[in-house]
């Protein structure tokens, strides 16, 4: 009578904190074919489901402890799960992968349910809720089968237990769909109601346009999309939105924009220039409600032009010709600059005022006193000592550095005494012939030696790429020694053309930990830029950065110029460059008066 009361209760329990989704068994709906996805596992190197061959299909686990106040159901089938699931089925040739969607501490809960029952598959948390929004899902009890091609097969709960008062299993619905994919047997079931907790998405407020969604427009969209900036078209008024409003729906509800690809499940934190999940929910549902706006403010902007000081720049490098931009495609053009310095000068203050449009990204080095001219076309061989700053598409027209820590009297780049500097502006083609007579870089000096300087670590990986032709996923790896303490690392950059697919970077510490500081998919070429860290980061001497790249050369690349020749390192743009740049403030020992 006693174990029956307590099973009672139990079921009593867990009626009231699950509900399953309506029961759509009788009827179910056509299950769909998911996208493709990134996954940034704890416990692996990232992977799409594209790049993931000769797995019979994709099971895809939903994951929350819930701190053990409420959705204990992870609990309850997480040895289930573990050893007659992932150990039996994952040597048939299926491929499992575990989802953390809780919203309380996510990252500390996720690593303590990976270690708690040791799993071995891929174990992701979905930060921004990607994953669920892309199958829909709707508890964390739910698991979902994919077949080989992303199409869904399955979803619904792993068996029946939890439905029936003393525990017992009558169907084991999990099981029943992998041994008919394994016998090519017709798939019985197709979607099921799931127990677990419901999955919480944003409680947005009430729709108010000019209050709730022009401000996230105009952070996270004018920025590039204004007059004065990179980006290919405005957003400055309402109007210039809604004429675009499918497309606007199409890039945000598939993640395209704003670009900033930085991965979710780092070690650092960045500041990242993505939405947020209530960002992208409440432009979202204003998408789909109709584009609605207070009649009130028909006429208002979203955009200002920032009215910029006038003032002396100390030094201001113009450029020595002017450049003819081609009809169609890529341009690098590098100038070489001697301005002449009889002393060491420190750049205390850049400011970059490129041509809008047609600038990809510039860079200004600093080259060595006996560097000449003709060197420019061997580069790499006679590389920069130093690097003042860089621009990319992403950053706004005429604003150059947006970090605290790069603005005036906070950290400075030595220039030597009689040392050279060398431009280098990528140039995009925008349909016409145009000329660029207008860059110029202002540079303001510290009258005193300033107590930190930015430095500069790259990789070298120019005898590692023989990208074969027509190959899809070709990585490399290589692990660096650090050999000297990086002191204040702030910014992170990847930099690999147009086979460029993806990149990450680990960090092993003195104690042998092993963390992912960066991440970034898909490494789009015309998105390139440098992420920037929320803290400065310590790497000290004596740890070991493990880098990882993938390079795409196969006609499924976009962006890829010939996919049937084998692509070695250059700088030309139709082949493939090094991989991944860490700057960060070296701490001097001393300064002057």
């Amino acid at each position: 009578m006693k174990r029956l009361f307590l099973l009672l209760l139990f079921s009593s329990f867990t009626l009231s904190c699950y509900i399953p989704p309506p029961d759509i068994s009788k009827n179910p709906l056509p299950l769909k074919k998911v996208r493709d996805v990134v996954f940034w596992p704890l416990n692996s190197l990232s992977f799409r489901l594209s790049e993931v061959k000769d797995k019979k299909a994709f099971v895809i686990i939903l994951r929350d402890q819930g701190q053990g106040k409420v959705c204990s159901i992870s609990e309850k089938y997480g040895n289930q799960l573990k050893i007659i699931m992932e150990q039996e089925y994952s040597k048939k040739g299926f491929q499992f992968i575990y989802v953390y969607v809780g919203q309380e501490n996510p990252h500390n809960m996720a690593r303590l349910d990976l270690k708690n029952f040791e799993f071995k598959a891929p174990y992701v948390v979905d930060l921004k809720q990607r994953i669920i929004n892309i199958l829909s899902a709707q508890t964390t009890g739910e698991i979902f089968i994919l077949a080989s091609d992303r199409q869904m097969i399955y979803r619904g709960p792993l068996d029946d237990s939890h439905y029936r008062a003393d525990l017992t299993v009558k169907n084991y619905y999990v099981k029943e769909v992998l041994d008919d994919l394994l016998t090519g047997k017709k798939i019985k079931t197709k979607e099921l109601p799931a127990p677990g907790c419901i999955i919480s998405r944003p409680k947005l407020p009430i729709k108010v346009y000019w209050k709730d969604v022009a401000p996230i427009i105009k952070k996270k969209c004018t920025i590039c999309h204004n007059p004065r900036s990179m980006g290919p078209m405005n957003f400055v008024r309402y109007e210039d939105v809604i004429g675009r409003g499918k497309m606007f729906e199409y890039v945000i509800e598939n993640d395209l924009m704003p670009p900033a690809y930085v991965a979710d499940n780092l070690e650092l934190e960045f500041l990242d220039g993505s939405l947020g999940v209530k960002e992208k929910a409440m432009l979202l549902k204003w998408a789909k409600t109709g584009f609605e706006k207070e009649q009130s403010f028909q006429n208002e902007a979203l955009w200002a032009e920032e009215k910029m000081k006038k003032w002396q720049p100390d030094y201001v490098i113009r450029l020595p010709e002017k450049v003819v931009i081609p009809e169609e495609g890529f341009l690098y053009h590098r100038f070489l600059i001697d301005p002449k310095f009889k002393k060491d000068k420190w750049i205390e203050y850049v400011e970059w005022d490129m041509k809008p449009k047609v600038i990809h990204h510039a860079r200004l080095y600093i080259m060595k006193p006996d560097f000449e001219l003709k060197r420019l076309v061997d580069f790499n061989k006679h590389p920069p000592i130093g690097i003042i700053g860089f621009v990319g598409r992403n950053s706004r027209g005429r604003q150059y550095h947006k970090r605290k820590e790069t603005a005036r009297g906070v950290h400075f780049v030595k220039i030597p005494a009689e040392h050279k500097l060398v431009v280098e502006i990528h140039y995009e083609a925008l349909g016409k012939e145009m000329i660029d007579d207008y860059s110029h870089i202002k540079l303001d000096f510290s009258n005193k030696k300033p107590k930190y300087q930015t430095s500069i670590l790259r990789t070298d990986i120019r005898n590692e790429i023989h990208i074969p032709p027509n190959e899809s996923h070709y990585h490399i790896k290589k692990v660096i020694p650090v050999k000297k303490t990086l002191s204040s690392v702030y910014l992170i950059n990847s930099h690999m053309h147009f086979r460029g697919k993806r990149s990450s970077l680990f960090l092993i510490d003195l104690n042998g930990n092993r963390k992912r500081i960066y991440g970034i998919d898909p490494y789009l070429v015309p998105f390139e830029k440098g992420y920037l860290l929320k803290k400065p980061f310590h790497i000290p001497k004596g740890s070991t950065l493990e880098y990882h790249w993938w390079y795409d050369n196969s006609l499924a690349n976009i962006f890829n110029p010939n996919p049937y020749k084998e692509v070695l390192y250059g700088l030309d743009l139709v082949e493939s460059e090094m991989g991944t740049t860490v700057l960060w403030h070296q701490v001097m020992t001393h300064t002057s008066k």
